[in-house]
């Protein structure tokens, strides 16, 4: 029974990476063709900086909350605090956030001239504070998240194709993406409230906030790395040399999605309460997991790099013929990704030693950040995909060491 769970609930995560990855991603070649090559760069380093503040808005309750409700999912009256306790968590996170974000676009010279386009991209941080995936996470209940997810997304790409047409319409491009996300946000919010009758609850419940705040200073420690080189690629660059890392950077990202994010998701629930029983039984079970993933990993990369010509021409086009060997740079990338995610997701949160993520991520994004800063200005492009890849190693290096002394002390 439990195995089945596992594989339908990934199956339906695996749709929904789909939704917000690869759907994206087909649309890709079209808005490039209207858009143009800078104007995609300006619209993906928006993208960029927005994702900053979508950390903090996510804090680490996709996580600490799904775990939450994965122990106490028989009791009702504990679901329905969570519920709204993570809630309201996230919501006062996005005004926090917003507060920032607007006092960073106006004070900065960067984002002149543009400001439409900013507030257009944050919009996205309003369907994520509402979306409540984690708790259907946690229910290990997740066909009408993948579904729902695909619905809003092909609706958006079909609006997009549409109705982006020049270079002027990037506004538009970014703002279709954004309600796509609070659409699902809605609509899941709704059916959690009416399938698990969870009414309204005043009592706050701190747990998944104190289990989150380490997990959100990993996540946002690791994402230094992996968006870094955008980030100073864009104080140093051009807007064109942007859009070239960024049409790489958003290929191996929405494979490293598909490949990573169903399959940890889906073992998260079912590991956790291993790991609650018998550390020793939760990484017998993640070592089971390991061996099929860098197997399956490794594969990957290998169909990455030698089909990035082919790759790069379909979603791209012919204007990003510099992407293709900046994108076999980076095709060991995905397969790093979820290995890292494996190791630190599903065994140091899994075991509920998330206090340890934070200084990984520290090490790590400290390490990135040095480099991404001296090599860029000098090397450009290339040096930012060398650095993410070394920074994507060290992260996973780091973490075995952990584990290992915690299980054999």
């Amino acid at each position: 029974m439990q195995k089945t769970t596992i594989v339908k609930n990934a199956a339906s995560l695996t749709l929904m990476q789909v939704a917000n990855a690869l759907v994206p991603l087909f649309v890709i070649p079209f808005v490039v063709r209207a858009l143009g090559v800078e104007a995609f760069g300006k619209v993906s380093y928006a993208q960029t900086i927005v994702a900053y503040f979508s950390l903090l808005v996510n804090y680490g309750f996709e996580y600490s909350a799904t775990q939450e409700i994965a122990l106490n999912r028989e009791q009702s009256c504990r679901l329905r605090v969570i519920f709204w306790s993570v809630l309201k968590s996230k919501l006062f996170l996005l005004l926090v956030a917003f507060l920032a974000y607007v006092g960073l676009i106006f004070l900065s010279p960067r984002f002149e001239g543009d400001t439409m386009l900013y507030l257009f991209a944050f919009l996205i941080n309003v369907g994520m504070a509402i979306t409540p995936t984690w708790f259907f996470q946690g229910m290990e209940s997740m066909w009408w998240v993948a579904l729902i997810n695909v619905v809003m997304k092909v609706l958006a790409a079909l609006f997009i194709l549409l109705l982006v047409v020049g270079s002027s319409d990037y506004n538009l491009y970014v703002l279709l993406m954004s309600l796509s996300y609070c659409g699902a946000g809605l609509a899941l919010f709704f059916l959690a409230y009416f399938k698990y009758e969870l009414k309204y609850e005043s009592l706050f419940d701190f747990s998944p906030v104190r289990k989150g705040f380490p997990i959100f200073l990993n996540t946002a420690l690791s994402n230094i790395y992996a968006l870094g080189g955008i980030t100073i690629i864009g104080i140093y660059l051009s807007n064109a040399e942007i859009g070239i890392y960024a049409g790489a950077h958003k290929i191996v990202s929405a494979m490293s999605m598909m490949l990573s994010m169903p399959l940890s998701m889906a073992l998260f629930p079912a590991l956790s309460r291993e790991f609650s029983q018998s550390v020793q039984l939760g990484w017998k079970s993640l070592k089971k997991c390991i061996g099929l993933v860098f197997v399956v990993g490794s594969v990957f990369t290998v169909v990455l790099y030698g089909m990035s010509p082919i790759i790069v021409k379909i979603f791209l086009g012919d204007a990003f013929s510099d992407v293709i060997p900046l994108l076999q740079m980076l095709s060991p990338i995905p397969m790093l990704v979820v290995m890292a995610t494996m190791f630190t997701v599903q065994g140091l949160y899994g075991m509920q030693a998330q206090n340890a993520a934070p200084l990984v991520g520290g090490v790590v994004a400290l390490f990135s950040l040095v480099a991404y800063w001296l090599a860029t200005p000098m090397y450009g492009v290339y040096a930012a995909a060398v650095v993410y890849i070394i920074s994507e190693l060290l992260e996973i290096m780091i973490v075995y060491l952990i584990l290992f002394r915690r299980i054999h002390p």
